[in-house]
C-alpha cells in the first residue's frame, strides 16, 4: 500500500518501510481505507486462530488469589482483546484483565476527540495503567514478548 499511496510513493523506500501503525498516519485517506481492510483481515484471522497459552488460566487464578492486579497492553484492536477475554472466561473461568489497553485506547474515555495512546515502545500506555491502578511504575512488573517494544516501554515508564 505504501508503495502506491499518493502520499508516500515519492518518498524514499526507507521511509515507506517500518512500523505499519506509524506508517498508517502518513497514508492518504484512500490508503487508510486499504490499510484498514488489511488490518481487519489480519485481526479476523488472528481471532479465528487464537489459542491461549497452556497455563494462562492457572496463572490468572494464582494472581487473583494473591490479590495481584493484571492488565493487558497490546497493539491489537479492542475487538481482539474482547475476544481473548471471552475465550479466557470460557476455557478457564478466569476473570478479565483490567484495564485492557489497546491501540484504540484513549487517555481519557470521556474525551472522544483525544488521540489514542501512543503504542509501545512509548511508555504512555503503561503510565495509563498505573494511573488506573493508582500506583507508581516502580510497583509494576511488565511481562512481554518483545524487548524492542514491551521491555523498552516498561523501562521508559520506570517499571
Amino acid at each position: 500500500i505504501a508503495d502506491t499511496d499518493s502520499n508516500l510513493q515519492q518518498k524514499p523506500e526507507e521511509e515507506r518501510r517500518g512500523d505499519v501503525l506509524e506508517l498508517y498516519n502518513f497514508l492518504s485517506d484512500e490508503g487508510r481505507v486499504q490499510a484498514n481492510q488489511v488490518f481487519d483481515d489480519i485481526e479476523a484471522r488472528a481471532m479465528r486462530d487464537m489459542t491461549l497459552m497452556e497455563s494462562v488460566g492457572d496463572l490468572c487464578h494464582y494472581l487473583d488469589k494473591a490479590g495481584i492486579k493484571r492488565a493487558v497492553l497490546t497493539r491489537n484492536v479492542e475487538k481482539s482483546v474482547t475476544h481473548m477475554q471471552e475465550k479466557l472466561w470460557k476455557e478457564h473461568s478466569a476473570k478479565e484483565f483490567f484495564p485492557c489497553v489497546n491501540r484504540e485506547t484513549r487517555a481519557s474515555e470521556d474525551d472522544c476527540d483525544s488521540l489514542p495512546l501512543p503504542s509501545k515502545p512509548f511508555p504512555d500506555a503503561i503510565l495509563h495503567i498505573c494511573k488506573v491502578w493508582e500506583c507508581s511504575p516502580e510497583d509494576v512488573i511488565m511481562v512481554g514478548d518483545s524487548a524492542a517494544d514491551d521491555m523498552a516501554a516498561a523501562n521508559r515508564a520506570g517499571c
